[in-house]
């Protein structure tokens, strides 16, 4: 419930990452819940459309399929419209 939080923290990792090597699956995840909530406060699809484009993310990668469950998860459980 608390939006504000995770998008200041959202953009205090965009911030603090920026240039860096990122560690992919932290970035997924981070992405996914900052998408999720964003969706829930808005309700505009363009974030329903990037959390599509992380699942497709996910499912080319073996390695992150701890990570696509977890989409998976919060998409059922918040009912978005994927």
């Amino acid at each position: 419930g608390d939006h504000e939080g995770i998008q200041e923290c959202y953009k205090r990792y965009e911030k603090l990452t920026a240039g860096t090597s990122k560690n992919t699956e932290n970035d997924v995840t981070i992405k996914a819940i900052y998408y999720t909530s964003q969706w829930q406060s808005t309700q505009r699809k363009q974030y329903v459309e990037k959390l599509q484009a992380m699942l497709k993310k996910t499912n080319e990668n073996t390695k992150l399929k701890n990570v696509e469950t977890m989409i998976r998860d919060m998409i059922q459980y918040f009912e978005i419209p994927v």
